[in-house]
């Protein structure tokens, strides 16, 4: 486990990846919150600021365990597509494991632009 720490960090630190505009995958940590939170240690350690891109918490245990360990949680859900039960059950599971949730970020939404703006432009 503390070879995955090491190799993490490294990966992150080691070529040059000292801001927001790298990134770092966090593979091969498995389901163990006692690595995880040592990793999360680390990195608060060296950045001021850490983003988690997570699987949908209703297909991934993970994202259940990540959410208990972060400082915050953003609910990311589809425009016009993701029902409002499926967010409160969404919520509820992230909660459930500890987590806070932040706020809601929608993606994928269309802006429709009437033409008469179009012909303006």
């Amino acid at each position: 486990a503390d070879d995955v720490l090491a190799d993490v960090v490294h990966v992150a630190l080691d070529r040059g990846h000292d801001d927001l505009t790298h990134g770092a995958r966090i593979s091969g940590l498995g389901l163990n919150p006692d690595v995880m939170g040592r990793v999360m240690s680390t990195l608060r350690e060296r950045f001021n600021l850490i983003l988690i891109d997570a699987p949908p918490i209703s297909r991934s245990v993970a994202t259940g365990m990540i959410a208990s360990i972060v400082d915050g949680t953003l609910l990311v859900c589809e425009a016009d597509k993701t029902r409002m039960p499926a967010i409160r059950s969404a919520r509820r599971a992230l909660e459930g494991n500890g987590a806070e949730v932040l706020g809601l970020v929608l993606n994928k939404r269309r802006l429709h632009v009437p033409q008469a703006v179009y012909d303006r432009l």
